[in-house]
């Protein structure tokens, strides 16, 4: 099977987002618990020795304290994007066959063993073949044409025993 396609910014930020959400809810969950554990301890050492304590103030620092964090935290997300001319986007070539995955560039061609793939993500628009914790081949759906073609590429790493995930 060959499949020619196009990797653009959005394709990446789809893989990045997917990357971000995986473990998001736990994660935020337990991030939410801390913060008010420890607000609440605090209040109450602050209670304890008998500081003054203005709840306004203490409430508006902390959403300061969230602004800032949050322009950080995109600011980042702004900063570490692929360039355009790396090997992360652009013109791709992929090529499944005689248990191979193979990734042709303008400069370059990866070649990877089936067995050296995690897992096969499917999303609404992408998939993503998983070879890493946090790395992929990002194929974007749209270079597919046909649904059967869509259909065939799944049915390849079915048959393959590659876990598949739908995201």
């Amino acid at each position: 099977m060959n499949l020619h396609a196009e990797i653009d910014i959005n394709d990446f930020k789809a893989f990045r987002s997917y990357i971000y959400s995986r473990g998001r809810k736990k994660s935020f969950l337990m991030n939410m618990l801390v913060g008010m554990i420890i607000g609440f301890a605090a209040i109450i050492l602050i209670r304890a020795k008998n500081i003054p304590f203005h709840l306004p103030s203490f409430i508006g620092a902390g959403v300061v304290f969230i602004a800032i964090l949050l322009f950080y935290v995109s600011m980042a997300r702004k900063k570490y994007l692929p360039s355009n001319n790396g090997i992360t986007l652009g013109r791709k070539r992929y090529i499944l066959s005689d248990g191979k995955f193979i990734e042709e560039g303008e400069n370059y061609r990866n070649e990877l063993l089936l067995d050296s793939i995690i897992s096969l993500v499917e999303t609404k628009n992408h998939f993503f073949v998983m070879v890493d914790k946090y790395a992929a081949y990002i194929i974007p759906k749209r270079s597919f044409g046909k649904p059967e073609s869509v259909e065939s590429f799944k049915h390849y790493f079915e048959d393959t025993n590659i876990k598949m995930e739908l995201a």
